[in-house]
């Protein structure tokens, strides 16, 4: 009991703060097994990120990015309709460390043995720290060797996507990819009916006149909806195909929109009952054929 303070009690169980550590100098098994499976020469890099994460600055900013959860602006200054999420200064700073150490590409960007291996540890580390943050970075990442297999069927694949998906510079900026000086991917994937049984999907995929797919459907969740593009799971008569929905911002090429009303009422409920990382950002999405761009109406969540 603090005697200046009686009805404050002095917590003597509790572990000190774990800041001002280097998480990868004190994880020896980690080490082995980096070691152990043609990391070993990703060794000093993950001396200096371990180092660099178990800072006392970097968990005051993951305590910043989850006490401040990214929140709708609906409007920018000129009162034109932008449907942006903001986040807080903190996540930002988060996401330009890890993409600069390749936490989100490294492997497609210098494939050799270890390449993954050196990855996971990072992730892992990282994952110590901070989980928002961990969500664009994974489904870029995870992105990338869907994108190069099918680059030939992608518009603007090799040219403008893949050497921003492979680049280390953050650019939360909301301009056109072409602007941009990398790219962050984003998923599509479960449906209220379906969860995680992806079979059971409804959102379905034609092929329009000039040969792109038109989605239509519904996204019970859309991942990261800050991201430049998403990849899409939709119902095809070959059967699921993940399709890449480009949202072109600034273009007027835009091709998802969103009910506002239902959207409103997901996130009353997400703010309710949601759990786990708070900084990150999720959408529910509906995809309507047919939709257009306009500025002075509800676009998509961005």
């Amino acid at each position: 009991m603090n005697a200046n303070d009686p009805g404050r009690s002095t917590a003597a169980n509790q572990p000190p703060p774990f800041e001002g550590r280097n998480l990868f100098a004190i994880d020896m098994p980690l080490q082995e097994a980096v070691r152990r499976n043609d990391g070993g020469w990703g060794t000093a890099q993950l001396d200096a990120w371990g180092a660099d994460l178990g800072d006392a600055g970097s968990y005051a900013l993951a305590d910043a990015a989850n006490r401040n959860p990214p929140s709708l602006c609906t409007h920018d200054r000129y009162g034109e309709r932008i449907d942006d999420v903001t986040f807080h200064p903190a996540w930002h700073v988060l996401m330009q460390r890890a993409m600069a150490v390749g936490e989100h590409c490294a492997p497609w960007q210098a494939p050799r043995a270890g390449a993954h291996v050196v990855r996971a540890a990072m992730y892992y580390l990282h994952a110590q720290v901070e989980n928002g943050t961990q969500c664009p970075l994974t489904m870029t990442f995870a992105s990338a060797p869907v994108i190069m297999r099918h680059a030939a069927n992608i518009p603007g694949a090799t040219a403008t996507w893949l050497p921003r998906l492979l680049a280390n510079a953050y650019d939360a900026s909301a301009v056109p990819v072409a602007d941009k000086r990398s790219v962050l991917i984003g998923m599509g994937m479960t449906e209220r009916q379906g969860g995680s049984d992806v079979r059971a999907n409804v959102t379905f995929a034609e092929p329009d006149a000039d040969g792109a797919l038109r989605i239509t459907g519904h996204k019970w969740f859309f991942s990261a909806p800050q991201c430049d593009a998403h990849l899409v799971l939709a119902q095809t008569p070959e059967g699921v195909l993940t399709g890449t929905l480009n949202k072109a911002r600034a273009s007027g090429e835009v091709a998802i929109g969103y009910r506002e009303a239902e959207l409103a009422k997901a996130h009353e409920l997400y703010k309710q009952h949601g759990l786990g990382a708070r900084d990150d950002a999720g959408a529910m999405q509906y995809l309507i054929p047919g939709w257009k761009f306009d500025n002075k109406r509800p676009c998509m969540v961005r």
